[in-house]
Parts: C-alpha cells; structure tokens; sequence
C-alpha cells in the first residue's frame, strides 16, 4: 500500500503489479481491513454477544460515513474556491447543484482516491449479515452475502 501512494517506479512497483492487475493497494486494504474486523468484532460477539457486535460494527459505519461526507464536502469546497490541484478535471465545471451534494451524502459520488472507502463503509453496513451467518456456521449463505456485496 505504500508503495502505491508513494509515487514513482521503484522495483516494487513490479512486484505489487503496477496497478495493471486485478488487485492493488485498495484491494489489500479492504482484506486486512476484513481480517482485524473479524478480530475486533468477533472477539467482541463472543464476550458480550450479537447485539453489542452489531451496534459496534453499525457504530464504525456511521464514523467512516461522516469521515467521507465531510472529506467529499472539503474536496469540493476547494474544488470550487481554490486552485489547489485536485484528482478531478478542471474543465468539468466549476458549479454544484444539488444533485452533486446529493450524490455525496448518498455515496454515490465521492473523490477519486476515496472510493475505496466508499466500498469498505458500504462492507461494515453488511458485516453484522456476515458475522451472524459465520456465528450461525452458515457457511454457503455467508459467501452469498460477501460474493453480492462485492459485486
């Protein structure tokens, strides 16, 4: 992940693929991520059982949702008061109408380099359906859930 977002080619820009493959640093991130929330929160669903799991895993959902509201919000903030170079085309427009704002709140448009956050708050809204699934040992319905959420 680091040497995705540290910028020039090194010799490890060929072994993580280059971001030519099917995988990249967001897709590591996301896997990791997955892995200490199965740490964290079943950890926490065995101690203090399903219903302080759920709230915990819906509870960190909210958190990343404001995070990428409010970062969304200041990225366009600037987009349209600032000449600071952004990831987005300047030629685009320098307007925003409500469609835009709405867009932001509701996930469905966000800035490039935190779309991946996008995803990984959309996974935790579903992550107390997988853990209750793995808790229950529904193994098959559980990869349904993940393979759907994924795509």
């Amino acid at each position: 992940m680091v040497v995705d977002h540290s910028g020039g080619d090194t010799v490890l820009t060929e072994l993580r693929g280059g971001n030519r493959f099917i995988v990249a640093a967001a897709e590591a991130f996301v896997f990791l991520s997955g892995i200490v929330v199965g740490l964290v929160y079943g950890d926490r669903l065995a101690r203090l059982g399903p219903r302080e799991a759920f709230k915990g895993l819906l509870r960190r959902a909210f958190t990343l949702y404001k995070a990428l509201v409010g970062m969304a919000l200041v990225f366009l903030a600037l987009f349209l008061g600032s000449n600071v170079r952004l990831w987005t085309e300047r030629s685009a427009g320098q307007s925003v109408d409500l469609k835009e704002v709405v867009g932001i709140l509701t996930l469905r448009q966000s800035f490039h380099g935190s779309d991946v956050l996008v995803m990984y708050t959309l996974m935790l809204l579903v992550a107390p359906v997988v853990l209750y699934l793995l808790v229950k040992k529904r193994t098959l319905p559980m990869l349904g859930v993940s393979v759907a959420t994924w795509g």
